[in-house]
């Protein structure tokens, strides 16, 4: 920070929650705010303050959870980055070019996932299943909920014989974190989400393992 003030940066310090600051700082002639601090009664008071004061700024803030993406949207930020899935994204996006996926390819997936509000992990704990947007040629990545009482709940991926349908296990999604290349010895868990790419064609058979069997 020293450096860039040595360079004619204009660097300014103060409470960003008191108007004269961000008046000081000029917020009426500013066409972007970032605000990512670790505060959360803090980010809000000053996205509302900061949207009162000018109509037309575009506010993007960090959070660090889902929960808070609400409310900051309604107090006027057009743009709302949870920590807990951007992590996500970064994790998942690399165990896709570990198994050798295009760049382009995860590119695009990964915009498309932050373009839809994070709405791919939002609801992987809540269908039964949910395919991701991403296709090669030949084969799909998707993701599969383990359901209570599924066949898939306290198996492992090779006892699942997931091979045998030309599946790779990339992932498994659990309480927010995902584990990264799972030993195909470790026993699914119910509300898991795996993480499976193979034939398009192929999908709708392993699909049956973990649906809820109450539910069939």
């Amino acid at each position: 920070m020293k450096n860039e003030a040595i360079r004619g940066e204009p660097i300014f310090f103060g409470d960003a929650m008191q108007e004269s600051v961000l008046r000081h700082a000029g917020i009426m002639d500013a066409r972007v705010l970032v605000i990512a601090i670790s505060d959360p009664a803090a980010t809000r008071r000053i996205t509302e303050l900061a949207r009162r004061l000018s109509p037309v700024l575009f506010i993007i803030t960090r959070t660090r959870y889902l929960q808070e993406m609400k409310p900051l949207h309604d107090l006027g930020a057009n743009e709302v980055i949870p920590e807990e899935y951007e992590t996500s994204v970064e994790i998942f996006a690399r165990v896709l070019e570990r198994f050798q996926v295009p760049r382009e390819e995860i590119e695009e997936f990964v915009d498309q996932v932050r373009s839809d509000s994070y709405e791919m992990f939002r609801s992987l704990s809540q269908d039964p299943y949910c395919s991701s947007s991403l296709t090669l040629p030949g084969e799909e990545v998707s993701t599969l909920t383990v359901g209570k009482g599924s066949q898939a709940e306290g198996k492992t991926a090779e006892e699942l014989r997931l091979k045998e349908y030309g599946m790779k296990l990339l992932a498994v999604y659990r309480d927010l974190e995902i584990l990264v290349d799972p030993d195909i010895r470790s026993k699914l868990q119910a509300d898991d989400v795996v993480i499976l790419m193979g034939p398009q064609d192929n999908i709708s058979s392993v699909k049956g393992l973990f649906g809820n069997l109450a539910e069939s």
